[in-house]
């Protein structure tokens, strides 16, 4: 059972490697500079918003990890079990980021409207 799990995990991450392997070869340089690029100010920026404003930053980034985890479920399930819903869904990297980027930022709007406010202002 234990080894069944093992390898369909290995396959699955085998199929992901290979997906982003073949992604990042159609990318330009260009594109990959700029990719790194944005990936490294964003570090830059998470880890100084973290030190700064930690609770602010908590809150970006679990619903940075909500909004990405939820999407990836929505793709795969409405692909498996409502094909037809396929237009409705973004596909293109930049509909993907946006989409990503409204979920994240619908997440920190709840969590800042149902966090406890301090009593002692």
């Amino acid at each position: 059972e234990e080894s069944n799990a093992r390898q369909v995990l290995r396959e699955l991450l085998q199929r992901y490697r290979e997906a982003w392997s073949a992604w990042w070869d159609e990318l330009s340089a260009t594109g990959r500079w700029s990719l790194l690029g944005v990936g490294l100010v964003a570090a830059i920026g998470a880890f100084v918003l973290g030190l700064i404003l930690p609770n602010v930053g908590a809150a970006l980034v679990s619903s940075l990890a909500g909004s990405v985890m939820v999407l990836t479920a929505l793709g795969r399930l409405s692909a498996r079990y409502l094909p037809q819903m396929g237009d409705y869904l973004p596909t293109t990297p930049r509909a993907m980021l946006l989409a990503v980027a409204c979920a994240t930022v619908t997440g920190v709007l709840i969590q800042w409207i149902f966090s406890r406010k301090s009593a002692d202002k």
